[in-house]
């Protein structure tokens, strides 16, 4: 990702600018889906509901995606509350986590593999974001690249 295009996202003054600035991301990524929330902890300290979030995804997909139930068995969405470094997700990340039936209700909506990252801030919110898609990418040095444009979304 090139310095403009960095400087253009940080630049945005609403919601659907910032909407489409991660679309051009993920474009250039080679991602067509994406998204983009800020969890907020609960006053127990687990993970609440999403405060608020942006996307673009298939809207079938939304009905999944916007379920609480569904967040918490999901392991990309478990790392994401720990991690802090970006991370890959495929169909074998599903698996070994025994989650192979819910890869497989993603896969068809194009959500199969794809690399995620989140921002901790304080009093335990986080900003949580992913580029979604059929493949990941084959060559280590492509991977490397990936994951750091990621990081510096």
């Amino acid at each position: 990702m090139n310095q403009s295009r960095l400087h253009e996202l940080s630049e945005v003054t609403n919601r659907e600018e910032l909407r489409q600035a991660f679309i051009q991301a993920g474009a250039y990524l080679g991602f067509g889906i994406f998204s983009l929330a800020h969890v907020q902890p609960d006053p127990d300290g687990k993970p609440g509901p999403l405060a608020r979030s942006i996307y673009a995804m298939p809207e079938r997909w939304l009905q999944y995606a916007k379920d609480p139930n569904e967040a918490r068995s999901d392991p990309v969405f478990n790392r994401l509350l720990s991690s802090r470094e970006p991370f890959f997700y495929d169909q074998e990340f599903y698996a070994s986590a025994g989650q192979g039936e819910m890869w497989e209700r993603s896969a068809p909506f194009g959500i199969a593999a794809g690399v995620c990252a989140t921002l901790h801030l304080a009093g335990g919110r986080r900003i949580i974001w992913g580029f979604d898609g059929h493949t990941l990418p084959g060559s280590e040095s492509q991977r490397t690249h990936l994951l750091a444009t990621t990081q510096l979304l």
